[in-house]
């Protein structure tokens, strides 16, 4: 029995390693440029892992002992003795055109955001365990409104501007 709280606890430091060395970079990472995020509202992010959005989003089902099942967490009861440490990252590449004036004006953004970190391991011959941490919605917007001041040349630029908290 003191073998398993051993493995159990060389895998969370191992895991807490993998995350620190990570994290100062994933920190100040956005997700693009929405429209909902200036409303407060973010975007979400999928509830999918990377092997159930590459089947179109299928997953309440589909057990596996080399991956993991962010979807279904019953799903535990059907893997082997295999520990399983999953990261996914997440890209974004957005448009957005308006034509005022008949003039045609286009924004472009592309980023990339950590998705999520999973780890299932087994804690004794009959369970298993998983830990994951997973964003649930991204909120970061930059944009940017230049009108005429009237009466004057000049022109007034109004910036908007708001992070992930």
């Amino acid at each position: 029995m003191l073998r398993i709280y051993k493995r159990i606890r060389q895998t969370l430091t191992h895991s807490l390693l993998a995350v620190a060395a990570t994290s100062p970079i994933v920190l100040a990472q956005g997700l693009g440029n929405s429209p909902y995020s200036s409303l407060g509202i973010g975007e979400l992010y999928s509830p999918a892992n990377v092997t159930n959005m590459g089947m179109g989003g299928v997953g309440i089902s589909n057990a596996s002992a080399f991956y993991l099942n962010l979807q279904n967490p019953a799903l535990l009861a059907r893997r082997t003795r295999f520990t399983v440490f999953e990261v996914g990252l997440i890209g974004q590449s957005t448009g957005l055109s308006q034509n005022i004036s008949n003039t045609q004006q286009n924004q472009r953004n592309v980023a990339g955001n950590l998705g999520y970190l999973a780890l299932a391991f087994p804690a004794n011959s009959r369970w298993n365990m998983s830990i994951s941490l997973k964003p649930y919605t991204y909120v970061n917007y930059n944009t940017q409104q230049y009108i005429a001041v009237p009466g004057t040349a000049y022109t007034a630029v109004y910036n908007y501007t708001g992070v992930e908290v």
